[in-house]
């Protein structure tokens, strides 16, 4: 039997982020995310993904696993918003040199726990962040 033939049978389904195909049991339709083209193309659409494809998306989402730069050199400064949050994210990053030495640094450390990492570079960035610049783009957009 022919591959054309075996896929023909609507046995398997396509996943969007691995690009293999999956039987119907491991591909149930998830829709997520991708972020290669929340980089590369600012799609922000939810596309369906195999199952085990879904769970790393959604394990990954909060965390800041994305390095801007690495990825798209010049993205930054083709895009305001991300241009912005750069430049943002810098003064953070001096505000946390006080933090650091502040007598109540557990206690607000504690609180910017969630995204501490904003205050720690300019770079690293999460689905979540994509996604909030995503959707503050159509707002202003």
């Amino acid at each position: 039997m022919s591959v054309d033939k075996l896929f023909q049978k609507k046995d398997y389904r396509y996943c969007e982020y691995s690009h293999s195909f999956y039987c119907l049991n491991c591909h149930t339709n998830r829709a997520m995310m991708i972020p290669a083209r929340m980089i590369h193309h600012w799609d922000f659409k939810r596309y369906p993904v195999a199952n085990v494809c879904a769970d790393y998306l959604s394990n990954i989402y909060e965390q800041p696993v994305i390095c801007i730069s690495a990825l798209d050199p010049a993205l930054v400064e083709k895009n305001p918003l991300l241009s912005r949050l750069r430049s943002l994210r810098t003064v953070l990053s001096y505000m946390y040199d006080y933090i650091k030495v502040c007598k109540q640094k557990d206690d607000l450390l504690h609180l910017l726990e969630p995204r501490l990492y904003f205050m720690m570079g300019t770079e690293m960035m999460s689905i979540r962040d994509f996604e909030e610049v995503g959707k503050s783009a159509a707002l202003h957009g």
